[in-house]
């Protein structure tokens, strides 16, 4: 069983020595795995020859990466929250963050554990206090770390998600599984990755889905 000590370290080998992470072992796991899973999606940017910096919501350039540990919006500055910034050699810029909400179809916002949406939406939204929309996404990804496997439930409200979402591609990660979760999102045609832990298989498979969504964003 992975622990909360694993995903520390996945997470500060990524992101050190330029970054210390603001969550340690002694956060909670389930924020690990939403930080964890932010750095596979650094990893899949960098492997599509992307560069990568880093940026807080408040001026100047972190030393330490903030992350987010309950859902917020893009221009809340109560803490230096970090995120990080994707440009393509063709100069193309993306933002990745951790926690934040999307606008819908519906215009209702939704918590994003992962998003990877375009720079300039997400300047104008920290400049106007509003929420990003999807139409303005790359990738979505929801995140869920559990001791047993999935329920029905949360398979359904993953699809309901990604549906309003509609823009980015929305995937759903989690270090388990269920009997029923391949044959529900296939079904449904809907991307997920259970498994998904350091070291596992699932790492890799999940980076070439982070790479197929940034090739495609470099292709349109």
């Amino acid at each position: 069983m992975t622990t909360a000590a694993d995903l520390a370290a996945a997470v500060a080998s990524h992101l050190s020595p330029a970054l210390t992470p603001s969550l340690t072992s002694a956060s909670h796991a389930f924020d690990l795995y939403e930080a964890y899973v932010f750095t596979l999606v650094l990893r899949g940017a960098e492997r599509e020859k992307f560069a990568v910096t880093y940026e807080t919501v408040v001026p100047g350039p972190p030393n330490v990466f903030t992350f987010r540990t309950s859902p917020g919006h893009i221009y809340t500055s109560t803490q230096p929250y970090s995120y990080a910034v994707l440009t393509s050699q063709s100069g193309l810029v993306l933002e990745a963050h951790v926690g934040v909400r999307l606008l819908g179809k519906s215009h209702v916002a939704h918590e994003c554990d992962v998003l990877v949406l375009h720079r300039q939406e997400a300047v104008d939204c920290r400049a106007n206090r509003v929420d990003p929309r999807h139409i303005h996404a790359e990738m979505a990804v929801e995140c869920k770390f559990y001791a047993a496997g999935l329920d029905l439930g949360l398979l359904r409200g993953f699809v309901g998600l990604s549906a309003d979402l509609a823009r980015p591609v929305s995937t759903i990660v989690s270090n388990v599984t269920s009997t029923s979760m391949a044959q529900f999102f296939k079904a449904h045609k809907r991307l997920w990755e259970d498994h998904l832990t350091p070291g596992s298989s699932a790492e890799e498979r999940f980076v070439g889905d982070v790479r197929s969504a940034l090739h495609r964003f470099q292709s349109t």
